[in-house]
């Protein structure tokens, strides 16, 4: 045999080893995800006459006790006294506002804690650092559901964001743990599903005669506060959570949604959704 031909088949075979072992790296990264998020779908805009849908589908990697998917829609406020924000970012720049510190002191004072995260979101074409506090939990301890999750519009704040630029607080959103506001005007239609077994919940104002007589579910029998966890699935499990809005519900803010996933209680992602209502 040449010396040529030794080193091709030499070469080869180290190609060989290296793309087995390659290939076992990443068939390993995969199997070790707990979840794989395969879809994030939402409109670029609120749109009058047209399905204003928005769709998540999870795929479980493993078997898994349970996943939760939990939602909260904030819409863009005022920001009093911007230069109080300036040259600051995160945590440092919240702290700055007076709704934010007044809230984490208040929860300091009960021994409590909001949950913090930084995350990035895409405001039209531009990548942007995000910072959110939600005080949902302490609220809740004191607030009905319908309330704190301002399920016909009557809510109150209790989730705070801010977008980033290099000088500080560009957009400041304030709204609440759920779907979207006011969920029994604004969401016409939700389903929720495992696999094939799905669930759907309608406007109660959509509701024929028929449905309403045989107690059909409506957005108020969906799950408490956006919150919603599947339980006990095998590894490919689908779930799909899927909503559509009424644009005329909608109001005219810029809207943005987090999205925080769980699996067995360990947080694996979290996703910002900005969104505008066309003008």
């Amino acid at each position: 045999m040449s010396t040529v031909r030794r080193e091709t088949i030499g070469i080869t075979l180290i190609a060989l080893t290296a793309s087995s072992v390659l290939l076992a790296f990443i068939a390993g990264e995969r199997a070790s995800e707990m979840v794989e998020i395969v879809e994030n779908s939402y409109p670029s805009e609120i749109r009058e006459n047209q399905w204003n849908t928005f769709s998540m589908v999870v795929v479980a990697r493993r078997p898994l006790e349970y996943l939760d998917l939990e939602y909260s829609c904030l819409h863009e406020v005022r920001l009093f006294g911007p230069e109080a924000t300036a040259g600051r970012s995160g945590r440092e720049a919240m702290m700055a506002l007076g709704p934010v510190s007044d809230l984490v002191m208040m929860a300091a004072a009960l021994g409590m804690e909001p949950v913090e995260s930084a995350t990035e979101v895409m405001v039209n074409t531009s990548k942007h650092d995000a910072y959110v506090i939600d005080f949902s939990d302490l609220l809740r301890a004191s607030l009905d559901d319908p309330v704190s999750g301002d399920y016909l519009g009557y809510g109150i704040n209790t989730v705070y964001a801010a977008i980033f630029d290099d000088t500080g607080v560009v957009l400041l959103y304030a709204g609440i743990k759920d779907f979207f506001h006011g969920r029994n005007v604004t969401i016409t239609e939700m389903s929720l599903s495992l696999n094939d077994d799905k669930h759907t919940f309608k406007r109660a104002s959509d509701l024929a005669p028929s449905e309403r007589a045989a107690g059909a579910p409506t957005l108020l029998d969906a799950p408490a506060i956006g919150t919603v966890r599947f339980t006990e699935l095998r590894k490919d499990d689908t779930v799909r959570l899927v909503f559509s809005l009424d644009s005329s519900g909608a109001g005219h803010a810029r809207y943005l949604q987090i999205i925080r996933l769980f699996a067995n209680g360990q947080l694996e992602e979290e996703i910002a959704n900005y969104f505008p209502r066309a003008q």
